[in-house]
């Protein structure tokens, strides 16, 4: 695929004015809303909708190294250019915006190309993307066990021409000290620094699979105990920030992001690529600095470039009531429309758009999100701690207004002593115990005991709920113009054809996606991961579409294609309540050189196992034949379906 450019060839600083503020309201919608939003912003201006459309796809390629400061800091220096050289062509002006979508070996006007070894220990492997400051580069450490991937930032070349080049190097040195300074594990860490030939700075993060909180937020919003969860992992790293007086400045859904290890989920909060460090020399000459970020995170007093620890707890108030509403709580257009929504507060549309929200964990969202610093939680901690506490009591008063607790009396030290161990001993049976027990429950449905079996009939298992629809596509070669369309079920396909899949579910879970390919006469068929796909999270949040493959950004490849081997090609549908170690432990095989082929023996093996004792449980299946959607449905930890589909 080739390289793509994006944004007008020329651009005037006033048409500039006009493109930012609807840029930055679409970016932070969801892609599903942003056609509605840009219908009723553009009011039939064609060419303007064009232009911010077309940044929109930039984004959308560039994926999530590419933040809203970079594009508009892009854009804004090809403005200031197109002034101060007006009449000049394209190649003599400044470089338009550039994202990479291309595949290793494609490397045309890139800085450092696909399979270059920097400095003798970092073999490139593509680019990530480029903003108004820097390149990203995916790359190998080829120190480390296996080559672990790595992340690659350098200074772009056209930052040494401009004349406030010197503030651009300052805030690529920050963004190095920043990280640096942060020591906790839910801060995207730094490893290495250096130079490259030309003198410019380079500096290595680590690379963190997964994705972003964006992804994982519904337009209805999520459970607040989700919500909960959530905000506790994203404010101790913020602490940890703040506590080596780094300031965020960016904080914002996009800029989190969300991976699984070990069965269980972290966080790590990435792009610092605009923080301030406070107590350096020029942090201590002048509070003002330039007022860059993201304007609907933007707290009051960081509109005014003067951003301090208090303006991150802002944002995390903005994020959390997004996180609980699904809308923002401030989405003006400009700056002076933001401030004034800020001043005015939000009590009533919080409570319009969450009614069933503890009036305690409405007041912690409206104290964080407070138009003055003073008047919000002096911690994010504070913040996550006085949610919780709201979810937990919803009864509760909000624990950080001014009201007069007596403190529980202590108990005796050595009553403690006498108990501890004993009780500690217990504990640790009993989560032994439960643990079997769980294990055995997993695959084990209730279906098959009656009450003389066990003594006393069991609740009865939730109900998992699970949609998905295929789409498909006649051989473009053999059928040349012919649209997609929804396959009948049991339809037959030929070696060419397009499909893919969608999936939904009104539940959170964790979606796994199997493709067991036909009966082999001279051994077990293959079997391959689709989803997740790169290794990343399996988990999916209610009312979440997923497509499958996920989408490249160019909707002519995200489909996967039929082969010449003919028989019936299986796609199991695996929706759990939680990880599933089976699945986990494969899932990083969709990479690009295993391509989601599960190889090893004993991996074969072990999903084999899993795979049939899936297959005998029993699901409720509902066909919708107008929509061509299938509904599938059963009681228990785990559903599980299969999508036959014959190939001749």
């Amino acid at each position: 695929m080739n390289r793509t450019k994006m944004s007008p060839a020329r651009m005037s600083p006033e048409r500039w004015r006009e493109i930012k503020p609807l840029l930055e309201s679409a970016l932070e919608l969801r892609a599903n809303d942003r056609r509605a939003f840009l219908d009723r912003a553009c009011a039939g201006d064609g060419s303007l909708r064009r232009e911010v459309e077309s940044f929109l796809a930039a984004h959308e390629r560039a994926g999530e190294f590419m933040s809203m400061p970079a594009i508009a800091e892009a854009a804004r220096m090809l403005a200031e250019e197109q002034e101060k050289t007006p009449g000049q062509d394209e190649a003599a002006t400044g470089e338009r915006l550039r994202v990479a979508t291309a595949p290793i070996g494609d490397h045309q006007n890139s800085l450092l190309a696909p399979g270059e070894i920097l400095d003798g220990r970092y073999r490139i492997e593509r680019e990530l993307g480029q903003g108004g400051v820097g390149q990203v580069f995916l790359a190998r450490d080829l120190r480390l066990p296996r080559g672990r991937q790595v992340v690659i930032k350098v200074l772009r070349e056209q930052i040494l021409e401009r004349e406030d080049r010197d503030w651009f190097e300052e805030k690529f040195r920050a963004e190095i000290e920043a990280i640096s300074r942060i020591d906790h594990p839910g801060v995207v860490k730094a490893s290495d620094t250096g130079q490259l030939p030309d003198g410019r700075a380079y500096f290595v993060m680590e690379y963190v699979p997964g994705r972003t909180l964006r992804s994982v937020m519904s337009p209805r919003g999520m459970e607040p105990k989700r919500a909960a969860d959530l905000l506790r992992k994203i404010a101790q790293p913020l602490d940890a920030a703040h506590a080596q007086c780094v300031v965020h400045r960016d904080l914002k859904p996009a800029n989190i992001m969300l991976h699984i290890a070990g069965g269980e989920e972290y966080v790590k909060i990435i792009d610092f690529g605009i923080a301030t460090v406070l107590g350096t020399a020029r942090a201590s000459a002048s509070r003002e600095t330039r007022a860059v970020g993201t304007l609907h995170y933007m707290a009051p007093e960081q509109l005014h470039g003067r951003p301090e620890p208090g303006s991150d707890i802002f944002a995390l108030g903005v994020i959390a009531f997004e996180m609980v509403t699904g809308q923002l709580p401030f989405n003006g257009n400009t700056t002076g429309q933001q401030i004034e929504m800020q001043r005015a507060g939000v009590e009533e549309r919080l409570r319009e758009l969450r009614a069933d929200l503890p009036e305690a964990a409405r007041s912690a969202i409206l104290k964080a999100t407070a138009f003055e610093p003073s008047s919000r939680y002096r911690a994010a901690r504070e913040f996550s701690e006085a949610f919780d506490l709201a979810l937990a009591e919803p009864g509760r008063p909000d624990p950080y207004r001014t009201t007069s607790v007596a403190p529980a009396p202590p108990r005796p030290l050595a009553r403690l002593r006498r108990w501890l161990l004993p009780a500690a001993v217990l504990i640790a049976l009993l989560a032994a115990a439960a643990a079997g027990t769980i294990a055995w429950l997993r695959l084990a449905p209730w279906k098959n005991s009656t009450p003389a079996d066990t003594g006393a009939k069991p609740p009865a298992p939730a109900e998992r709920i699970l949609i998905y629809s295929l789409l498909a596509k006649k051989d473009p070669e053999r059928h040349p113009g012919k649209p997609p369309f929804n396959p009948p079920h049991g339809a037959a396909f030929a070696a060419g054809d397009y499909v893919r899949l969608n999936v939904s579910s009104p539940q959170d879970g964790y979606l796994y996606v199997i493709n067991e390919g036909p009966e082999r006469a001279d051994g077990p068929p293959d079997l391959v991961v689709m989803f997740p796909n790169a290794g990343g999270s399996a988990q999916v949040a209610a009312d979440q579409p997923v497509q499958i493959p996920t989408p490249s950004g160019n909707p002519d490849r995200d489909w996967f294609v039929f082969g010449v081997e003919e028989g019936v090609e299986k796609i199991w549908l695996i929706w759990s309540e939680r990880s599933v170690a089976e699945m986990e432990a494969i899932k990083g095989l969709d990479n690009p050189k295993d391509k989601g082929l599960v190889s090893d023996p004993n991996q074969i093996s072990a999903v084999a196992r899993y795979l049939k004792a899936l297959g005998e449980t029993k699901v409720e299946v509902e066909k919708d034949e107008t929509g061509r959607r299938t509904k599938i449905k059963a009681r228990g930890e785990v559903l599980a379906d299969v999508v036959r589909l014959e190939h001749r």
